[in-house]
């Protein structure tokens, strides 16, 4: 693998190889993105499928704009890190961030497999790459993952860089012995699952599958319905329009979404969505049947996907972000995720001091609560 000098006193120079072109417009941006799977590193939600499918679903107002960075060496010619970044506006205030719109959990950059950029080498080129981007009244990072693919996150050496509210969880499948999956379950939930199983098996035939989602559709609609109830009234309609108009292509159009379902005599109980990307399945979400929540056919369903996980021989189950208790209980480790924000305007500035004053009021409330628990 060939690596960049990091060597301090020749950083200045070395960065006059580098050429940093910014594309602007979807149909740019998908054209820059045409890289082999095989030649990136990439996070499940910066993998090409899940990029292509995204540009194609958030077309309107609430994304009007998409970029890719691009840094490239001149030398060889070689594409060294891609971001993708897109406009959202929050009362007003314009904001540059991945390409998100509520979908994406993880946010980073796409990297070259074959050559290495250094975090330091990224942190001297990070003037460069703000200098060419599109003005905006904040530059935001968010929910941004230790390692992107086998590679540290580069992205994490910049200055200003601080923990997420949000969290990762994972499940290290290679560490739990083949068959013992359940040993480093919560021993509640062990207990649970067993009893819950038994009682729906009384009850008639119980059948787990995992199919590529474009097998499934059904089951992802049932889904949607379920989600779409469950978050009635914290759920935008414009919002919920856009993301199902996504899902619904990426499980369509695309080979990394799955869908995963549970049914009692062919009735549908609960249904799982997700993607499988490079060594490990991330969930984006699951749902049931309100009628047998007694039963917890989802948590059922959960138990049969990592199962099946760890029987393809997966490195990981991700849960994603949410810090939903089910998770911990099924042997999850939270692990951190990182942000950075920088104004860019009078607006930004003030934008980002309302948004401090706001987190610090919620740790605030947060201790005071965890203090009275006591």
């Amino acid at each position: 693998m060939n690596s960049v000098s990091v060597d301090r006193g020749e950083a200045s120079q070395a960065i006059t190889t580098f050429e940093v072109r910014v594309f602007a417009g979807t149909q740019a941006c998908l054209e820059a993105l045409a890289v082999d799977i095989d030649a990136a590193q990439f996070t499940p939600f910066q993998h090409r499928a899940w990029l292509e499918s995204w540009a194609c679903s958030f077309p309107d107002a609430a994304v009007p704009d998409v970029f890719l960075v691009e840094v490239r060496d001149r030398t060889t010619g070689a594409v060294v890190l891609r971001l993708p970044l897109g406009f959202e506006r929050r009362s007003g205030v314009r904001v540059l961030r991945g390409w998100d719109g509520g979908a994406s959990d993880y946010n980073g950059p796409v990297l070259a497999s074959d050559v290495c950029l250094p975090a330091p080498m990224v942190r001297l080129l990070w003037p460069k790459i703000v200098a060419a981007l599109p003005p905006c009244d904040v530059l935001a990072l968010i929910r941004m993952p230790t390692r992107i693919g086998r590679r540290e996150n580069p992205l994490l050496d910049l200055p200003g860089i601080v923990r997420s509210a949000n969290s990762a969880h994972i499940v290290r499948l290679s560490a739990r012995p083949a068959g013992a999956l359940a040993d480093g379950y919560d021993q509640s939930m062990r207990h649970s699952l067993d009893r819950k199983r038994r009682k729906l098996q009384n009850k008639g035939a119980l059948v787990f599958r995992q199919r590529k989602a474009h097998e499934a559709l059904d089951v992802l609609e049932a889904l949607l319905s379920w989600r779409r109830d469950r978050f009635a009234e914290m759920n935008r309609k414009g919002d919920v329009e856009r993301i199902e108009t996504f899902w619904r292509r990426l499980a369509s159009q695309t080979d990394i979404a799955y869908v995963a379902d549970l049914t009692l005599d062919g009735r549908l109980l609960a249904g799982g969505f997700g993607a499988r990307t490079g060594d490990g399945f991330h969930l984006l979400s699951i749902g049931f049947d309100p009628t047998w929540k007694n039963w917890s056919p989802g948590l059922v369903l959960v138990d049969e996907m990592l199962k099946l996980a760890q029987a393809d021989e997966l490195e990981l189950f991700d849960f994603t972000v949410g810090e939903e208790g089910y998770k911990l209980k099924f042997g999850a480790e939270a692990e951190p995720l990182f942000d950075l924000y920088r104004a860019r305007s009078l607006k930004g500035f003030l934008a980002l001091m309302w948004l401090k004053l706001q987190r610090s009021k919620a740790n605030t409330a947060k201790q005071r609560d965890t203090d009275e628990s006591k």
